[in-house]
């Protein structure tokens, strides 16, 4: 019966992910990745590319992009990452390539959540289980708090996944980022995945009969609001069914 959940929620959540990519979210920097020399040469050459006009109307864009280009030189996690983007939007198919693969050096190497976001959507189609990783890899943001969207994409792809009670868990973290990490919060994103929350518990009570053993599994994420709270009667009660 997932299939049938699936039908009624997946396609809200497949638009709200990629939407949400594009959300202003806190992006850490970590450590430097190790590049193999020929795909950082391929970097320099495009990031080359970027400023090749001599018509002052555009000094100013000359300037950021040689700045970018200094800064690609030093190492910089955040100029590779801009000319990953860059390339990708070429749209061609080599270019494509290069940027996948320094992504994954930026991801891999240096866990920078941006480019483990742009790698969930570009296996999102091809192959789940590796986008799954990388949006697991996402959400879990920088060392302050989460990444809300990479939250939900996970949550989308893990019920695609037939694996409904990590999907709830997913889903309710990304509905309660605001509790405990306001800042890594956005009202639309928080709407959105309160919502899904909600459609998903009821396609689950309503639509499928789960065995004893999911049932349990979801029973831990069965309510966004925390309830039992500790220290209640019912929290001793819910303990030791548990």
């Amino acid at each position: 019966m997932i299939g049938v959940i699936i039908a009624l929620w997946f396609y809200i959540g497949f638009v709200f992910g990629r939407l949400s990519c594009a959300a202003g979210q806190p992006v850490p920097v970590t450590n430097s990745p190790i590049i193999e020399p020929e795909l950082f040469a391929k970097a320099v050459d495009h990031a080359k590319t970027l400023a090749v006009t001599t018509d002052p109307q555009y000094k100013q864009h000359q300037k950021q992009h040689q700045q970018l280009l200094e800064e690609l030189r030093n190492g910089s996690v955040e100029a590779l990452y801009t000319v990953a983007q860059s390339l990708n939007q070429r749209n061609v198919g080599e270019d494509r390539i290069t940027s996948v693969q320094l992504w994954h050096a930026l991801a891999d190497g240096a866990d920078h959540v941006a480019s483990a976001v742009a790698l969930g959507f570009s296996y999102a189609e091809v192959d789940k289980e590796l986008a799954l990783k990388y949006f697991v890899q996402a959400s879990n943001g920088d060392d302050e708090g989460p990444h809300q969207a990479s939250l939900y994409n996970a949550g989308r792809l893990l019920l695609e996944l037939n694996d409904a009670a990590s999907s709830l868990a997913y889903i309710r973290a990304c509905a309660t980022v605001e509790k405990n990490y306001p800042a890594y919060e956005t009202p639309a994103q928080t709407k959105t995945c309160k919502e899904a929350y909600e459609l998903l518990s009821n396609q689950i009570m309503t639509k499928t009969t789960p065995g004893i053993e999911d049932a349990i599994e979801m029973f831990l994420y069965a309510s966004i609001d925390d309830v039992p709270q500790e220290n209640t009667k019912e929290f001793t009660k819910w303990s030791k069914a548990m």
